[in-house]
């Protein structure tokens, strides 16, 4: 019998019913569809974004960063970037409690040149007379005097202690010169750095204490203690107070204006600088993940955010469940409605525990407290 009246000779329920059972055989072959596409999504480009709702919606060119030395998986905690394309990466840090793939491995500076074809990244030599066996760098931020001098600034905790370190960066010899170590009582648990002179500094705090103990009571308490310090060769002094836990903090390509990460209260603080350094808030923007290290995108003034969507999955950490990776944009801060975009989003597969996330040309690096960086194309 011809197919049309074998379908004629059911009741109008009969069809009713074969009806819905193909509608639901379409979904499933859709749904079947769709997850083969995001899984070619993953094996093609690398990386296949995931939005909350889990589904993969849009795709971008991403790949482990290359590596001539420093083990891959060391982490990559802070980036900055020069105008030039220089990259600099900070790698190794070893906080207590935090994990670690390479807890023996002493920390180093990364560098990759962003406008070669296939960019590689090479540990910067240090000076003779420097600690290397306790480098521990975190936070970074590089300055170019007038006379074109590259000054990297340096958070640095040796043996878990709190310094910064000023290097000049010496591109013929791909080297650091270390010219100064600066400690100081108001910069008791250092973070990330913001250099605004070849001597001269915002840094954030992301604890009252340095004690591990107070650390710990500090933060259970939320007692909301820490704070930004300014610091020249003349004057140190709080410029900022009240944060949960005051974490990345850069600055506006205007220089009018300082952001700062309040990771622990998932907020991004707009601060305006004055000309004798004071700062005083004009808003904040509130978020619903823990935002890390900020970078600006030269070419917009946008402020990249570096993200933990679950915090405590990066303090206990587990193979099977391993902490997720997220960068947003934040468009217009200024403005009474931001845009809040996310540039990438992984839920630890192909990278763990997101802190920094740095342009260039359409080229993003996103570096983690201790996975592996990727490059990505745009």
């Amino acid at each position: 019998m011809h197919p049309v009246f074998l379908l004629l000779s059911y009741s109008h329920c009969d069809l009713l019913i074969i009806c819905t059972i193909l509608c639901f055989r379409l979904l499933a072959c859709l749904v079947t569809l769709l997850n083969s596409f995001c899984h070619l999504c993953s094996v093609f480009c690398q990386v296949c974004i995931f939005v909350r709702s889990g589904l993969c919606v849009a795709t971008e060119f991403c790949v482990p960063l290359a590596q001539e030395s420093a083990g891959e998986e060391a982490g990559s905690e802070d980036i900055d970037i020069l105008p030039n394309g220089l990259a600099f990466f900070s790698v190794g840090l070893k906080c207590p409690g935090l994990h670690s793939f390479a807890p023996d491995k002493p920390g180093g500076i990364l560098m990759m040149d962003l406008k070669e074809e296939n960019p590689r990244a090479l540990e910067l030599r240090i000076s003779r007379g420097f600690n290397l066996a306790s480098f521990n760098p975190h936070g970074i931020s590089t300055f170019i005097d007038d006379d074109n001098t590259v000054y990297l600034f340096v958070v640095n905790h040796p043996e878990f202690k709190n310094t910064v370190e000023i290097f000049k960066f010496e591109e013929e010899e791909n080297s650091l010169l270390h010219l100064k170590t600066i400690k100081h009582e108001l910069l008791p648990s250092v973070n990330d750095i913001i250099a605004v002179g070849p001597a001269h500094f915002y840094a954030t705090n992301d604890h009252y204490f340095s004690d591990p103990f107070l650390k710990y009571l500090e933060t259970y308490l939320n007692l909301h203690w820490t704070n930004v310090v300014y610091y020249s060769p003349d004057e140190v002094k709080v410029v900022a107070e009240g944060f949960d836990s005051a974490n990345g903090i850069n600055i506006s390509p205007d220089k009018k204006y300082i952001y700062v990460a309040d990771i622990l209260a998932h907020e991004i603080h707009v601060l305006e600088k004055h000309p004798n350094m004071n700062l005083t808030q004009l808003k904040v923007l509130k978020l619903d993940t823990l935002v890390d290290n900020l970078s600006i995108d030269p070419s917009s003034g946008d402020i990249l955010v570096g993200c933990h969507p679950n915090g405590q999955k990066l303090f206990v950490y587990d193979p099977n469940n391993p902490p997720s990776s997220e960068v947003l944009r934040i468009q217009n801060i200024l403005s009474e409605k931001p845009t809040v975009t996310t540039v990438y989003a992984n839920n630890g597969s192909v990278l763990q525990g997101s802190s920094v996330a740095s342009v260039y040309d359409r080229k993003l690096l996103i570096g983690t407290l201790y996975h592996r960086a990727l490059y990505c194309q745009l």
